[in-house]
């Protein structure tokens, strides 16, 4: 496993002896570090530093350590000097202005750099400019690395339900900008009091607390290494002439009146909460199914549609899955439509294997925790290998139950049909409202 971790904080020059730089200590990044060969022996670790900052104490053929200054410097670096690693963990606090220019500001003379600027100065001003955001640019260069980005913000004077609420909204929309794995939130106001938490956030919209420095460093490491290993599917489209379009609207239509009031309704309920793609383009969290006749084939929502809005090119036609291993991809879904299936489609087609007696399927995501519906023990991204295999074993193992948890993520309904899943949630969440 190759990772590249970044920590501590940058420094811009004002001139050849004065810079603009921050407080980080690096810390946490050296902890980090420190974590990640405590849990993997083998791990190959670039640690990508800022002056001053915290070293690891790890062994040199485990951990390569680089200095750096400026954010400049930090890209070339980054993207120069290392190949794409497994993991990036994104914790070095990056200066967000450099100097443009020095000037006297009541002469406007523009000011040299070069050397000490005279102390002497009475009316000496700095212009700033803005630097390039590091973290938009990692899955430009490495579309495949498994990414983990930090936001500090100063929550100071909020009540804790205001404080976690920015910072997950926040952290949220950096991770979905940046198409980060993890965002780790932390607030400037309590570190500065030795409290040193973070809200750890999730692509699926959730989120969870980690207390101390020790325990993020910890628990950051163990999610990272078991996300990043997951194996995923792939959506394969079938262009078969036997799909005519024609084809298509016969097997979609009796059904598909029953997928538009049924999105519509949970859209209605909060139940689907909107999200924007990396294009801008609203859709929902969240996804539906229903079983094609008696076969192990079905009708799913695409992936990003928006629910309450749904369209016959919004769903999609799952006509065939393999299981299958090369190039760590376990699973091949293939289907017919406009736009790619669900990526939950894996798991609705195990549960209609599995399940004989169940015709419709409803995924929703909520932070609620239910004490006695079963449920996953781990968080897995959405549609991987592990989380089918986790969901299936439950499933298994608690026959007469048709509502499922999936922890830290959402809730699976089965039903005999999407009206049926629909009556399910609506009482479900009426009596959890009580």
């Amino acid at each position: 496993m190759k990772v590249i971790i970044t920590s501590g904080g940058t420094r811009e020059p004002i001139d050849n002896v004065r810079s603009i730089t921050n407080s980080s200590s690096g810390k946490l990044g050296a902890m980090i570090a420190e974590e990640f060969f405590a849990q993997n022996k083998e791990v190959e670790i670039t640690y990508i530093h800022g002056p001053n900052a915290v070293i690891p104490q790890i062994p040199e053929e485990h951990c390569k350590c680089i200095p750096i200054t400026t954010v400049n410097n930090l890209m070339f670096t980054l993207f120069q000097l290392c190949e794409e690693p497994d993991i990036v963990v994104h914790s070095m606090a990056v200066s967000d202005y450099k100097v443009k220019e020095l000037f006297d500001r009541k002469t406007g003379e523009i000011l040299s750099r070069k050397g000490k600027v005279n102390s002497n100065l009475e009316n000496p001003c700095i212009a700033l400019e803005p630097t390039p955001k590091i973290i938009d640019l990692i899955k430009n260069n490495w579309s495949h690395t498994f990414l983990v980005g930090f936001k500090l913000l100063d929550c100071s004077g909020k009540n804790s339900s205001e404080q976690e609420k920015e910072l997950f909204d926040i952290g949220f929309n950096m991770l979905r900008r940046v198409r980060a794995n993890l965002v780790l939130a932390n607030d400037i106001s309590q570190i500065r009091t030795g409290k040193h938490n973070g809200l750890l956030i999730y692509p699926e919209k959730t989120s969870t607390w980690i207390y101390g420095k020790k325990n993020i460093a910890k628990q950051l490491v163990e999610i990272a290494i078991k996300r990043q290993r997951v194996g995923h599917h792939v959506s394969v489209r079938n262009r078969d002439e036997v799909f005519t379009q024609e084809v298509m609207q016969s097997i979609i239509n009796p059904i598909k009146q029953s997928f538009y009031d049924t999105g519509k309704e949970l859209y209605n309920d909060k139940l689907l909460p909107e999200v924007a793609n990396n294009n801008g383009k609203i859709g929902t969290y969240g996804n539906m199914s229903a079983r094609y006749l008696s076969s192990d084939k079905f009708i799913i929502t695409g992936r990003n549609v928006h629910k309450g809005i749904l369209s016959t090119e919004d769903l999609v036609f799952i006509e065939s899955y393999k299981d299958i291993d090369y190039n760590g991809v376990v699973g091949e879904v293939g289907y017919v439509g406009y736009v790619k299936p669900s990526i939950d489609a894996a798991i609705h087609y195990h549960i209609y294997k599995t399940r004989p007696d169940i015709n419709a399927i409803i995924h929703v995501h909520t932070d609620i925790e239910f004490d006695d519906i079963p449920s996953t023990n781990y968080n897995f991204p959405c549609g991987c290998h592990e989380e089918v295999e986790e969901l299936i074993n439950l499933i298994i193992k608690n026959p007469n139950n048709n509502i499922f948890q999936m922890i830290q993520h959402g809730l699976l309904i089965l039903g005999s049909s999407l009206v049926d899943c629909r009556e399910k949630m609506k009482e479900l969440f009426s009596i959890n409202s009580k």
